[in-house]
């Protein structure tokens, strides 16, 4: 959308309150003339009836009678000549009355008068008079014109009758007075218009847009309709933007107040952030001011106490204008995508993460993975630390800051990937003697795992130990497969769980040896003797217990003795049997 304004030399103030981009500079050219200081001069020909002396030539007629015009002399705090409207009302003190400009604008009459009167750009009194009688000819002839005062016209007014002034000088400043009113009359000038002082910012306040390794708007033109006025532009709010031409070259202030149209340009590596760029045009002119004043305090008064005249002053006054334009801007952004993996690329869910600036400030998070991945959204350009907050389940923290860097050449989107390592554990098993102790080799034993697969078979060596290292974390199995030489293999099936990283847990395992086999020699009609293995039948019957839910137990006394004696009482049986029979 363009972006148009014209502002006004005199009417800068309502101008200020309606328009964001003015400058304080402009408010304080506009109250300086806002506000100003009116005082009356204790000087004239005439004893005051109150305090001082006032002037005094000519009379008016009133209800048949002629009465003495009389005035004060008034002036600015600058001793520039001021007059006053109302000749019923009081005369500003002699130390001053501070007055405030009204928007009710002087006539072309009233204009005419400051400009033909004396102290007027354009004074017409006669230059052989005294300053005090060409002063009085002047406010008379306001009197008498303006709307102000019906009290006194050109028609009531006549040469002072009486002894206060001299007939000749009183006919003379009459003559003075009617000759300046008819020149008012017959050469009213125009009331001047307001001053237009057109500044017309064109331009687009569109974001801008991304162009390789620099933002840059669209394109913007100042208008200065009057070259007389001296531009200056503040860039307080430009930041790291700059001005280039057309075609992208960097321009200074000369050229864009020059009515070149231009563009503003920021350098991506200059963006931290989004944010709004711009700048302010202004300008000081000076202007004769057309408005009257009015005391400023309601309970002010003037010399004799009384309330205050207006006052006509056509003073100059430093008018300052000015426009603004600001143009948005989207920081770069960009979003990071974060894989998570086992080793083995497995996807992981449920570990979280957070983001964090350099100064370890929580950017984003900490956001939980899904299907594996995690996207931090927006991110500025910087430099920031991704912190994994939770592992999943069986696996290590993973402690390692990632270092990630957003610029303007990074792709959309970052893509990171990070592993996480398992948790890793083992199981160290000795195989012991029952009876003594003794560690034994050569005992095979087999690791499934919860899914009753076998992960791993081992021998034990010389110390009685196998060990079985790299088990992911899980619940696992371990059995003897393979006893040693000379011994019973345990065939219960031990439980065991990985659940800490690096942990080799331990276990004992016990054997006992088998026993040596002994004859029985039973009475029957066969001639040899039948030899029977006792590791062979305690093999049976160890099977048996086991179908029918009986576990032997490791490293616990066995019932070897209780077999031996119920042998040996079968034998002492069958041999008194025998020798009776």
């Amino acid at each position: 959308m363009a972006k148009k304004r014209i502002f006004s030399f005199v009417l800068v103030l309502s101008i200020i309150l309606s328009s964001i981009g003015i400058i304080s500079d402009s408010v304080e050219a506009v109250e300086a003339s806002q506000y100003k200081r009116f005082h009356s001069i204790d000087r004239g020909n005439i004893k005051a009836q109150g305090e001082g002396y006032l002037l005094g030539y000519i009379d008016r007629k009133v209800s048949e009678k002629n009465r003495m015009i009389t005035t004060r002399i008034k002036q600015d705090e600058n001793n520039k000549p001021a007059y006053c409207l109302n000749y019923s009302l009081d005369s500003p003190k002699f130390n001053g009355n501070e007055f405030k400009r009204t928007n009710e604008k002087l006539n072309a009459k009233e204009y005419t008068a400051l400009m033909y009167g004396y102290g007027g750009p354009h004074d017409k009194t006669d230059k052989s008079l005294t300053l005090d009688e060409r002063y009085y000819i002047s406010q008379v002839a306001m009197y008498a014109i303006t709307n102000e005062t019906p009290e006194i016209t050109k028609d009531n007014l006549s040469k002072h009758i009486g002894n206060l002034v001299d007939s000749n000088k009183s006919e003379l400043i009459l003559n003075n007075i009617n000759k300046l009113i008819k020149e008012i009359n017959e050469n009213t000038l125009t009331l001047p218009e307001e001053g237009i002082m057109p500044v017309e910012i064109k331009g687009q306040v569109s974001p801008m847009k991304v162009k390789g390794h620099y933002l840059e708007s669209e394109k913007i033109q100042i208008i200065n309709s009057n070259p007389e006025i001296l531009l200056t532009i503040d860039k307080k709010d430009l930041g790291s933007a700059y001005f280039v031409d057309i075609s992208g070259n960097k321009v200074d202030d000369h050229y864009v107040l020059a009515g070149n149209e231009f563009k503003l340009r920021i350098d991506i590596e200059d963006i931290a952030k989004s944010g709004r760029v711009g700048f302010t045009v202004s300008g000081r002119a000076v202007s004769l001011n057309p408005y009257k004043y009015i005391q400023r305090h309601a309970n002010d008064s003037g010399v004799n106490g009384k309330k205050i005249q207006k006052i006509a002053w056509l003073g100059e006054t430093n008018n300052t204008f000015s426009d603004s334009i600001f143009i948005e801007y989207n920081g770069i952004k960009r979003d990071i995508e974060l894989t998570k993996t086992d080793y083995n690329g497995k996807l992981l869910d449920g570990v979280e993460f957070e983001l964090l600036d350099e100064e370890g400030n929580k950017i984003q998070g900490p956001i939980e993975t899904n299907n594996g991945k995690l996207v931090f959204k927006d991110i500025p350009l910087g430099k920031y630390n991704i912190v994994e907050t939770n592992a999943p389940k069986g696996y290590v923290l993973n402690n390692e800051k990632i270092l990630v860097e957003v610029n303007e050449a990074s792709k959309e989107p970052i893509k990171i990937n990070i592993k996480n390592r398992p948790i890793i554990g083992g199981i160290e098993i000795t195989k012991l003697d029952t009876i003594s102790g003794e560690k034994l080799s050569n005992a095979k034993f087999q690791i499934k795992n919860e899914n009753n697969e076998v992960i791993g078979e081992g021998v034990t060596d010389d110390k009685g130990i196998v060990r079985f290292d790299k088990l992911p974390y899980g619940k696992y199995t371990y059995r003897e497969i393979e006893a040693p030489k000379g011994y019973i293999i345990d065939r219960e099936e031990h439980h065991f769980e990985i659940k800490e990283d690096g942990k080799i847990l331990k276990a004992e395992v016990k054997n006992k040896k088998a026993e040596k086999a002994i004859d029985l020699h039973r009475n029957t009609n066969k001639s040899t003797k039948e030899t029977v293995p006792l590791s062979s039948n305690l093999e049976k019957n160890t099977a048996k217990e086991m179908e029918r839910g009986h576990l032997p137990k490791t490293g616990t006394l066995d019932n070897s003795i209780f077999y031996l004696l119920g042998l040996i009482f079968i034998g002492v049986g069958v041999y008194f049997r025998r020798k009776y029979l």
